[in-house]
This record gives structure tokens, sequence and C-alpha cells, in this order.
């Protein structure tokens, strides 16, 4: 599975990987949070997740 970016300290809350077959995986994960809950403050990670899928050609 491919990742389209790879952090050596997680500061996102989302991870987006792309399966050979060409299907999206999102991963979330809060840093330092014991539940992950969505956050007003995730909307601009959530426009970069959506951007990376619609830039996609497969």
């Amino acid at each position: 599975m491919a990742e389209v970016a790879q952090q050596s300290e997680k500061t996102s809350a989302f991870t987006l990987r792309f399966a050979d077959n060409g299907i999206a995986w999102l991963e979330m994960d809060v840093p330092g949070e014991k539940m992950n809950t969505l956050q007003a403050s995730f909307d601009e990670e959530v426009s970069e997740v959506l951007d990376a899928l619609e830039s996609r050609k497969d």
C-alpha cells in the first residue's frame, strides 16, 4: 500500500493510503487523545485529504 505522506512525528489526525488496486484507506488517529473525535480544527486537514483524492487519476 502506498502512503501519501510519511511523517516521522505524527502531527496530522489523518493518514491516507492507497492499495495497489486503487482503493483508498483513510485512517484517523488524533495525536495525544485517547478517543478519536472529529473536531472543527480538522477542516484544513480534511480539505487536504479530499484534494489528494480528487487529484488521483485512477
